[in-house]
């Protein structure tokens, strides 16, 4: 069994893994220089981009397709765009830490092709 000092020094290396992952992802955008698309890792041919549900006010899920991201130069910052919120269609860029945990889905969808 792991102790608690074990433990907490890997939670400590994966805290250090995600924030080097995110600047890696930042420095590629920023070298880049463009928008590059996120894809839909299921291929559905309807819904470009990654949908993702998370809890709204109401209790109820609310769901957003993100299709998108680029480095803000002048804002210092990775934003995500939004084409689709709870089936409406949307045009909006948003800084990506409003997704919370759900930014390195994001994140692995990139397409660095594109």
């Amino acid at each position: 069994m792991k102790t608690k000092e074990e433990l907490q020094e890997l939670s400590f290396a994966i805290g250090k893994a995600k924030r080097v992952y995110h600047k890696a992802i930042a420095d590629n955008l920023k070298e880049g220089g463009k928008e590059f698309n996120v894809l839909n890792p299921w291929g559905d041919e309807e819904t470009s981009g990654l949908p993702i549900s998370f809890g709204g006010d109401d209790c109820d899920l609310d769901e957003e397709v993100v299709d998108k991201v680029r480095w803000n130069e002048e804002r210092g910052i990775i934003e995500y765009h939004s084409c689709r919120f709870n089936y409406l269609k949307v045009d909006t860029w948003a800084d990506v830490n409003y997704l919370g945990d759900d930014v390195d889905y994001v994140f692995d969808a990139i397409d660095w092709n594109s």
